[in-house]
């Protein structure tokens, strides 16, 4: 067990070549590095979240709900090509109440097969425009996460590639080493 120690790339054993040393010490910086942006990606989450979190409650300042009712038939379900219904969405005309106390038409979202006089939930904005409803926190925490772990993983991802392009390149080499070696033992072995 204690002759593995001696032998492992950073000691000092004559057997261990230098560009072992050199891909060893490569493996080590990129593992310390992939470990010293975990930080950096986290306090790029963080940063992403607060930005996500002020846009989520921008939206919520300025989007209110309000009940639309269909003035038309929704398309009905599409139907698969084994007869199941699809449930989905489809644009269908509705009107409105705005909060000054006046009525406005457009198109709305509605679940299909929705028919005329049924009344669906909508989310308007400032100017009693149909839009999204503002995004959950939940959502501020999820893009956060991501952004973070992708992020860490393009560090990583970087790191992976410079070694193993660094390790082919040092084992084309000590195949070459190999090579003229073997040639040369060769070379001596049939003189004697």
């Amino acid at each position: 067990m204690s002759g593995w120690w001696r032998l492992r790339p950073l000691g000092r054993s004559p057997l261990v070549r230098a560009w072992d040393r050199v891909e060893s010490a490569l493996l080590l910086v990129a593992i310390l590095i992939a470990a010293l942006t975990v930080p950096a990606a986290g306090v790029l989450g963080s940063e992403t979240y607060s930005k996500e979190r002020d846009a989520i409650a921008a939206e919520s300042a300025t989007r209110r709900p309000a009940t639309a009712v269909l003035l038309a038939d929704a398309p009905a379900y599409i139907v698969s090509p084994h007869g199941i219904p699809v449930r989905g969405r489809a644009a269908v005309e509705a009107t409105w109440q705005l909060p000054d106390g006046t009525s406005a038409t457009g198109t709305v979202s509605a679940e299909r097969g929705t028919e005329a006089g049924n009344t669906v939930g909508i989310w308007l904005d400032d100017n009693g425009t149909p839009v999204s409803a503002p995004r959950s926190a939940a959502a501020a925490v999820a893009n956060a996460v991501t952004v973070a772990v992708l992020a860490w993983l393009a560090v990583v991802a970087v790191c992976t590639g410079a070694f193993w392009l660094v390790h082919l390149a040092l084992d084309r080499r000590r195949y070459a080493r190999w090579e003229r070696d073997w040639a040369r033992v060769d070379t001596d072995w049939s003189r004697s």
